[in-house]
């Protein structure tokens, strides 16, 4: 796994500011991994930048069915815990 350290934040979009989201397939395009015509999934940029691997077996899965499973819960807090992880290797490219 790569070192999470300090470095140069990349420059964020007016729009992203504005309503604070970050894409991260844009940083991770410009760190490398796939193209603008082809922006890499979160499953392959874990794996690239995070030696990681992320299952995405609940990705399919009846998200409008209440109460959601333990399955569905676990899923989305690591690919959110994945997205902070990336964020936190990717602004140091």
């Amino acid at each position: 796994m790569r070192a999470l350290g300090a470095g140069a934040e990349p420059s964020l979009s007016a729009n992203a500011l504005r309503h604070r989201v970050l894409d991260l397939q844009p940083l991770a395009v410009a760190a490398g991994l796939g193209s603008k015509q082809r922006v890499p999934s979160l499953k392959a940029a874990c794996e690239a930048f995070l030696n990681a691997s992320l299952c995405k077996e609940e990705q399919r899965s009846d998200w409008g069915m209440r109460p959601l499973r333990e399955s569905q819960l676990e899923y989305a807090a690591l690919d959110a815990l994945a997205c902070v992880r990336l964020w936190q290797v990717l602004r140091t490219e």
